[in-house]
């Protein structure tokens, strides 16, 4: 699978989201997949990702390389990882 364009949050909350350039959260497994979306956190307190904002399931051979703007939980390919990436 693969994404691209653009991905804009502009939640107003202070409850937990995620927003990636591929998937927002991923509980399950994610196999030979890229992004190349630009992703943006207007409000700047989610987790975000240029692949996954939030992971803890399973991502294997896939990579991103769009741009990402986002709070302290911010990361090029996971805002949040807590499961295996390789």
């Amino acid at each position: 699978s693969y994404a691209g364009g653009s991905v804009t949050s502009s939640a107003t909350t202070n409850a937990n989201y995620s927003v990636g350039g591929l998937v927002g959260w991923n509980p399950g497994t994610i196999t030979n997949s890229y992004s190349i979306a630009a992703v943006t956190d207007l409000s700047m307190v989610g987790l975000t990702g240029g692949f996954v904002g939030a992971n803890q399931g399973s991502i294997t051979n896939s990579y991103s390389s769009g741009k990402v703007i986002g709070g302290a939980a911010s990361g090029g390919f996971a805002g949040y990882n807590n499961n295996t990436m390789t």
